[in-house]
């Protein structure tokens, strides 16, 4: 099986989505070719909140054919065919920084179940001020 990785954007002071589950805030950054980097993907994984949102708007930036897998450990059963619902946790982070301070909404993580040491793999820095981390947890 080949690594799990999640791969979020998050605001400075640590938040996914504002209060209100609004990403707005996330700058379109030319810098960052989405059509090449879901060009290369075959598979999506996805927080719950995030599918629901995806799904809401019906414009889903991934192509036809990609496996999608909702990360869920409150969802019994997803009514999409094209989708698989998983309860177990990613093994690694990929998180790119905006520099916004929301004040509030949803956290990159929730409590857990205490430290876990990580190692940084990789950075990129983009014009608007977003930093992408890449991390993998120390075995």
């Amino acid at each position: 099986m080949r690594p799990v990785r999640c791969n979020v954007a998050a605001s400075l002071d640590g938040y996914i989505a504002g209060p209100r589950g609004e990403f707005n805030w996330i700058p379109q950054d030319p810098a960052v070719d989405f059509g090449a980097i879901f060009g290369k993907v075959d598979t999506v994984l996805l927080g719950r909140r995030s599918w629901e949102v995806v799904r809401e708007t019906g414009s889903a930036p991934w192509g036809p054919g990609t496996r999608v897998y909702v990360f869920s450990r409150t969802l019994g059963t997803v009514d999409d065919p094209g989708v698989t619902l998983v309860a177990d946790d990613a093994e690694g982070v990929v998180v790119t920084v905006v520099p916004i301070l929301l004040g509030g909404g949803v956290p990159l993580f929730p409590p857990g179940p205490g430290r876990v040491p990580l190692h940084l793999d990789e950075t990129r820095r983009y014009p608007s001020g977003m930093v992408t981390l890449s991390y993998s947890p120390i075995q």
